[in-house]
């Protein structure tokens, strides 16, 4: 593993993001002992598996739906843990170490808990809703201590509107997580909505760094007609939560899923199943350049681990429609190159992508138990990367290793 590590580092080379210019490291150098061990060396294949809680009594978990997890952690009740615990290990029964958990029998009103095991903090907070949808998204926690909580009308339109329904909404709140407390902290002022509107809400980031957060919506099932059905909005907000400036964009492409990647750019997954880069201009308009690909996508993770010394994180997993797993440092060919790592297995029950410490995770959706249609537990499987062996490959002008399903 140090060697892999070692190599991974000496092979690395980023580039300009404005002049592109290659930077290849020299292999002269490298021992040609080495370069055998390289060479024919195989995919790390190996599988980490563990069991995740995602339902208990009557609350339903929510995941984390761009910024990366902390370490999976033992699943332990708050005020109970212990120091030499908390790390899982294979076959554990885990959570993701942040978490938010939500009153499933609410409509209006809703119970909010954001728990981090790791600190033993566990934040109770209220707020209310203008939509009784019973659809949610959380994002969080970033460096600020802040999350992110969407409730309303969201996700795929044709899964969520009942036949002839024309309008929607949503509210997208703020939570700060409390700091120098350990316990259950209860939080009794209600949360205030951030900003709310009618449409559907497809895709929501909380920036890792700044108090910012971007998302997009559909207007196509609302009754106000638009001739550009879809938007993109960032939304800055002060230290204490309030909304200091929106900015809108309408599109004519919808984004299911936007990520950071650094300085001030994105990278989205299109309704469509495709990638495209985002930047803001000098306006703070959105603009968009969609990436062609022979595959479609289901979902995109960043690596927040990895980052340049100018703040890029150019490390990118993408999974596609057929379970394929790639990688990609998407700066380190002069054309932004994905790499196929892993078939993923029983891949269309694939829900959430994750991409932290050179590792991918895919964690799968819970399917109901048949008596009392729910379940607490489904599958959260993790893989190494394998970039290094990759790029060494294309460098070296190899033909690509076979990929073991």
């Amino acid at each position: 593993m140090c060697l892999y590590m070692s190599l991974v580092f000496v092979f690395s080379s980023y580039v300009s993001l404005y002049s592109m210019e290659q930077q290849h490291a020299s292999f002269n150098r490298i021992p040609n002992e080495v370069k055998k061990i390289i060479i024919a060396s195989a995919f790390d294949i190996s599988q980490t598996q563990y069991e995740m809680r995602v339902n208990q009594s009557d609350e339903s978990l929510l995941i984390p739906y761009t910024l990366r997890p902390i370490n999976p952690v033992i699943e332990t009740q708050v005020g109970q843990l212990e120091p030499h615990s908390i790390i899982a290990k294979p076959g554990d029964r885990i959570l993701l170490d942040s978490q938010l958990w939500f009153d499933k029998n609410s409509f209006y009103s809703y119970k909010l808990r954001l728990d981090q095991d790791t600190l033993d903090i566990d934040d109770r907070f209220t707020c209310s809703s203008s939509s009784n949808e019973k659809m949610a998204f959380f994002d969080g926690i970033n460096i600020h201590k802040k999350a992110l909580f969407a409730k309303g009308s969201i996700g795929e339109p044709e899964r969520l509107f009942v036949e002839g329904s024309t309008s929607g909404r949503y509210d997208i709140f703020l939570l700060k997580q409390s700091e120098g407390l350990t316990g259950t902290i209860y939080h009794e002022e209600p949360l205030e909505s951030l900003c709310e509107g009618e449409g559907t809400l497809c895709s929501v980031m909380l920036h890792p760094e700044r108090n910012i957060i971007l998302f997009s919506v559909d207007y196509t099932h609302i009754k106000i007609f638009l001739k550009i059905p879809y938007s993109v909005s960032i939304v800055e907000f002060d230290e204490s939560g309030k909304q200091k400036k929106q900015f809108m964009t309408y599109t004519n492409t919808l984004f299911k899923k936007i990520i950071y990647i650094g300085c001030n750019t994105y990278v989205g997954l299109t309704s469509n199943n495709m990638l495209a880069t985002l930047w803001p201009n000098h306006n703070n308009q959105i603009v968009y350049k969609e990436q062609k690909h022979q595959s479609r996508f289901i979902d995109i993770a960043v690596d927040e681990s990895r980052k340049t010394a100018k703040g890029f994180r150019p490390y990118i997993a993408c999974l596609s429609t057929e379970g394929n797993l790639f990688v990609s440092n998407i700066f380190a060919f002069d054309k932004p190159t994905l790499f196929l790592t892993k078939k993923i297995p029983n891949h269309q029950q694939a829900f959430r992508l994750f991409y932290d410490k050179s590792q991918c995770a895919v964690l799968y959706k819970a399917i109901p138990e048949v008596q009392r249609n729910c379940t607490n537990y489904t599958d959260f499987l993790v893989w190494p990367d394998n970039f290094g062996i990759h790029y060494i490959n294309k460098v070296l002008g190899l033909a690509p290793l076979q990929i073991q399903k």
